[in-house]
């Protein structure tokens, strides 16, 4: 069984943006070494005959392909002219059950009061596994402040979210902060000192930061690290198989990061890049599945999936 943490599919908000351009795919996969998507190859001109379905179609077939029996969809609101509608979350998750979880998203430029409403509805008395906050990656809004993770002004958010089990995602990078420091993890620290039940996920693996975060692993087991293409041939990136085969097997997860990465590339290169083969299952499905509580018998499974199936340990929270 395989578990992709981070899939932006092409359904409603999702479909078009940057992420869905020639030039944002083709980008990334030459900086990591990777591969631009065959259905995100022609995605301009579906979107422009109309042909979502088709799309949504292509990226459900090379979800088969790849082996990704079930995947997460995060939303998003502040970056890449991508504003996702919580209710489109939970549409996709309603129309593709066996496919997805989602995960919402909140923008700290609205008011707090909003947030925390949001959180409650499609979180504490919905169906979504978590919440999604860019606190520097707000490029969209030209008034707001980037902000690093641990602002005082997130604090009600993260009281609300340690208080009902709802996992707190970050686009968690260098690059994503007003510096690089952003990633450092003295910042999670500083939340950690006043949440110490917090669950965090850390999309893009709190890169460049791979040695700190291995070292903030050992001592703090709710954080969950989701290197995704970072792992593919970023400076330091071996510093990530090291950690997971031997330090902290049970605190990271696998991301596709689909649409900037082609699945079954992502797939191919975290089975081929030096984890031991006893650690996969904990790489690819069975921490998610712990982190997040996945009802296993929503998840369809693949005949091909390259990891064994050991899902029985698996407790339903949604």
């Amino acid at each position: 069984m395989i578990i992709d943490t981070r899939i932006r599919p092409p359904y409603k908000g999702f479909a078009g943006g940057s992420n869905y351009s020639r030039e944002k795919p083709a980008k990334w996969a030459a900086m990591f070494g990777g591969k631009v998507a065959p259905s995100v190859q022609h995605a301009p001109e579906r979107f422009e005959k109309g042909e979502h379905d088709v799309i949504l179609k292509e990226c459900l077939a090379e979800m088969d392909e790849a082996g990704i029996d079930f995947a997460f969809v995060p939303g998003r609101k502040g970056q890449d002219q991508v504003w996702i509608d919580n209710q489109d979350v939970v549409d996709l998750c309603d129309e593709y059950p066996d496919r997805f979880a989602g995960i919402a998203s909140i923008c700290h430029e609205d008011p707090m009061e909003y947030n925390l409403d949001q959180i409650k509805k499609f979180c504490i008395d919905g169906p979504l596994y978590g919440v999604s906050i860019e606190t520097g990656l707000v490029s969209d809004i030209p008034t707001a402040t980037p902000r690093f993770v641990d602002d005082p002004l997130f604090w009600p958010i993260y009281d609300l979210c340690e208080k009902n089990n709802v996992v707190v995602s970050f686009t968690h990078n260098g690059p994503a902060y007003p510096d690089p420091s952003g990633s450092d993890p003295v910042r999670l620290k500083h939340i950690y000192s006043d949440f110490p039940n917090l669950k965090t996920l850390l999309v893009h693996g709190s890169w460049p930061h791979v040695n700190e975060i291995a070292a903030y692993l050992f001592v703090n087991k709710n954080v969950m690290v989701q290197p995704d293409f970072y792992m593919m041939h970023a400076a330091g990136w071996q510093g990530y198989v090291d950690s997971i085969n031997y330090m902290n097997p049970e605190n990271y997860v696998f991301s596709s990061s689909y649409p900037l990465a082609d699945m079954k590339t992502m797939v191919e290169y975290y089975l081929n890049c030096g984890i031991k083969e006893e650690i996969l299952p904990n790489l690819f499905y069975k921490n998610a599945a712990r982190f997040f509580g996945i009802d296993a018998k929503k998840v369809k499974r693949l005949p091909n999936s390259p990891i064994k199936d050991e899902f029985d340990d698996v407790i339903a929270v949604k």
